[in-house]
């Protein structure tokens, strides 16, 4: 399924993260070149950051609480939480890139069926209605430092999905929209910009 050695789906990122992150960082110390990051088609899998407290890394996460007032409304924010797929209450962190033809995806939430990861605006990543708005729309950028890793690029913004901070290494955590940085090497723009698939 990935490029470099497909999790099953089902398994845990929290399982294998600590492990494939440690994998990725030997990988780009040795100076391999980053392969191309594959898309399974028709597939839902977590989308999770092995930076961010590697030791209990954090996947994507819609929100799945029925009521909430805001903008967005509270049940349609999504967030970084603890990885958590494998244990049959995970819907809400499994995705499915749906390829447009135009080098964007479509990132739809199996929770929130038909719903995709949209961009309102820089601060509040959601779940809306897949359109044709470029809000919801995607770019998957391989990472300079990571063989296994990605960036996320909003077509509306130019910008990508970021963590908004470190998270408390048992909880949530913020997303936003920052200016994309990819460099070879780990810094702190790495460490909240890069994605995995599990």
């Amino acid at each position: 399924m990935l490029a470099a050695g497909a999790l099953a789906i089902g398994v845990s990122a929290s399982a294998a993260g600590a492990g494939r992150a440690q994998a990725s960082v030997r990988q780009a110390a040795t100076g391999a070149v980053p392969a191309a990051v594959q898309i399974p088609p028709n597939t839902f899998v977590e989308i999770w950051m092995p930076y961010v407290t590697p030791n209990r890394p954090h996947c994507l996460d819609a929100i799945n609480d029925s009521g909430g007032l805001g903008y967005p409304p509270l049940s349609f924010r999504t967030q970084i939480y603890n990885c958590h797929a494998s244990d049959g209450h995970g819907d809400n962190q499994l995705w499915e890139f749906i390829d447009l033809g135009n080098g964007s995806y479509w990132i739809v939430n199996k929770y929130h069926s038909g719903q995709c990861l949209t961009a309102y605006d820089r601060l509040h990543p959601a779940v809306d209605s897949c359109s044709a708005n470029a809000g919801a729309e995607w770019q998957v950028i391989n990472s300079a430092y990571d063989p296994n890793g990605f960036e996320l690029s909003n077509d509306q913004w130019g910008e990508c999905l970021s963590a908004d901070g470190i998270p408390s290494s048992q909880g949530s955590g913020g997303i936003r929209l920052f200016g994309c940085y990819n460099p070879p090497f780990f810094n702190g723009d790495v460490q909240i910009q890069t994605w995995e698939l599990g």
